[in-house]
């Protein structure tokens, strides 16, 4: 395991993902209002964003894309994992300042955590671990994680006295939770592909990680249970990119895609493949 109990410190993890737009300046005009993004670079048809000069979103222009079937396969939702839980408080205050629709707020013993849609219905968890010795575990010594109600009123004392409208430089994305179609296939593919372990089995669902992190990607069947990947050109997830301790690491995901029959190609950034849903992954090397 890594010194650093952070999951952009472990092995292997997840660094940004990239969503198609109809409207590409409300969008990223929303991300910059509600979660205090910035733009980091952008084009007439394409605009990254992030926090602190680390790229978390690529938003990409398409005009005819539209949103795809409830039970069609893809994004879940993106997950921004906040340093401190006084972050998170700060998060919830603005929000509420600010009049923003939240979906869910949860406890998963492992994490607190707030939900929200972006404008495109685009899933956005954001969230503080608690530290790892503090994670409960089974007999077998595995990860439990509960889906409780969260302590609003706990959270909201934690507060600081002087909140931050945006989310702190240090947020990176904390994981990436995937609607797909069948369990066993996406446990093939993100653990014994990508390498990512299986950590936590949940009803409907598996979460795999690295490093021993609770989880990178998340896997549900809640709504699309044999369902299709999205038709192309929707709205939405377009791609992902895992990144690799080293070279060796990336090597080795790329032989173990090859092996498994998926097609990769060389990208700018180290090789491309396209996962059973029909999304692009990005592998790349930190080092």
């Amino acid at each position: 395991m890594a010194a650093s109990e952070h999951p952009s410190d472990m092995p292997i993890h997840v660094a940004s993902s990239e969503l198609a737009t109809s409207d590409l300046k409300r969008l990223s005009d929303w991300y910059g209002r509600t979660l205090g993004f910035e733009v980091i670079d952008e084009t007439s048809s394409r605009t990254v964003l992030g926090l602190g000069g680390t790229a978390l979103l690529s938003l990409v222009h398409d005009p005819d894309a539209k949103s795809a079937p409830r039970s069609a396969t893809g994004l879940f939702h993106n997950a921004y994992v906040l340093p401190r839980r006084a972050d998170l408080a700060a998060f919830l205050g603005h929000a509420q300042t600010i009049g923003v629709q939240l979906t869910g707020a949860s406890d998963h013993l492992v994490t607190e955590a707030i939900y929200l849609d972006d404008p495109d219905g685009n899933g956005i968890e954001v969230y503080w671990d608690r530290p790892r010795k503090d994670w409960p575990l089974g007999l077998a010594g595995d990860i439990r994680m509960a889906t409780d109600p969260l302590d609003l009123e706990s959270l909201m004392i934690a507060m600081p006295p002087e909140g931050e409208a945006r989310l702190p430089a240090g947020t990176r994305l904390g994981h990436i939770h995937l609607k797909v179609a069948d369990l066993a296939a996406a446990e093939s593919y993100i653990s014994g592909v990508l390498g990512f372990a299986k950590q936590v089995d949940y009803p409907g669902a598996g979460f795999f990680g690295s490093g021993g992190y609770h989880h990178h990607v998340g896997a549900n069947i809640w709504a699309s249970r044999s369902g299709a990947p999205a038709p192309e050109g929707s709205a939405g997830l377009r791609s992902y990119t895992v990144t690799y301790a080293d070279e060796e690491g990336l090597s080795s995901a790329v032989e173990r895609c090859l092996q498994a029959g998926f097609e990769v190609q060389e990208s700018e950034m180290g090789a491309a493949a396209t996962d059973p849903w029909g999304i692009e992954v990005q592998l790349v090397a930190a080092s």
